[in-house]
């Protein structure tokens, strides 16, 4: 998916509906029995290549002050 679209692990969802949709990870994911929304967390599925090149340039930045 990455070779695709680099970042499709941020912003809207149905932005990147049409990659996911053509991958079959994500046909895999769908049908595993779950019964919460599907989700991935950025910093552990992101090289961190892409973490330093696409998101530490943005104007915004999230964080957590747990650790």
């Amino acid at each position: 998916m990455m070779e695709q679209d680099d970042t499709v692990m941020t912003g809207a969802y149905y932005d990147k509906l049409p990659t996911l949709l053509s991958c079959d990870l994500y046909n895999l994911l769908d049908v595993m029995p779950k019964p919460v929304v599907h989700h991935l967390h950025l910093t552990a599925a992101a090289p961190i290549s892409f973490l330093v090149e696409k998101l530490c340039y943005y104007k915004h930045v999230y964080f957590s002050q747990k650790d």
